[in-house]
Order: C-alpha cells, then sequence, then structure tokens
C-alpha cells in the first residue's frame, strides 16, 4: 500500500496489506504478517461517523492490524477498488 512519508512523498509500505469483502463491507488491513486465527487475542472496538474500527492486538501487545466495518462510508472508495478479497478458511 502507498502512504504519505514525512515529506509527503508516496511510499510503498511492503509490509501493510488490506482486504475487503464488499458482502460484509469490512476491509482489514494488516501492519506485518498475516494474522493467523485466534492470534489477535485483544481486540479495541472504536465507533466512527458511518461505521466502526476494530483494533486487534496481539497476547504481547502488538498492534496486528484494524478492521474497518461500513469501509465504504470510511475508506476512499479508490483504496477498496484496489483490495483483493479476503481468503475464505475452512
Amino acid at each position: 500500500m502507498k502512504f504519505s512519508g514525512p515529506n509527503g512523498d508516496a511510499t510503498e509500505d511492503p509490509d501493510m496489506h488490506m482486504t475487503y469483502d464488499p458482502a460484509a463491507d469490512a476491509a482489514y488491513f494488516t501492519i506485518a504478517d498475516e494474522v493467523a486465527p485466534g492470534e489477535a487475542t485483544r481486540q479495541i472496538v472504536t465507533p466512527v461517523e458511518g461505521g466502526t474500527v476494530v483494533l486487534d492486538f496481539s497476547a504481547s501487545g502488538t498492534l496486528l492490524g484494524f478492521e474497518v466495518l461500513g469501509a465504504q462510508r470510511i475508506v476512499p472508495t479508490e483504496v477498496l477498488g484496489r483490495a483483493p478479497t479476503p481468503p475464505t478458511h475452512s
């Protein structure tokens, strides 16, 4: 994903990834590696105008990623359009 660097330049962050599930209108941003099922042991749920943001933390307190519920109202459309759909786990 691209982010603004300290000088306002667009920089690529190879460690941050996003998926988007249009049926659930939910986007998930991973901060580093893929988040394994059960790895997020603590969540902080924050209501925002138009949706909810859920921060996922590991048992050691490391931020693993965050989910945006109501993503179409919160995340820019051009960002959602570039996101792959999440893999299904069986």
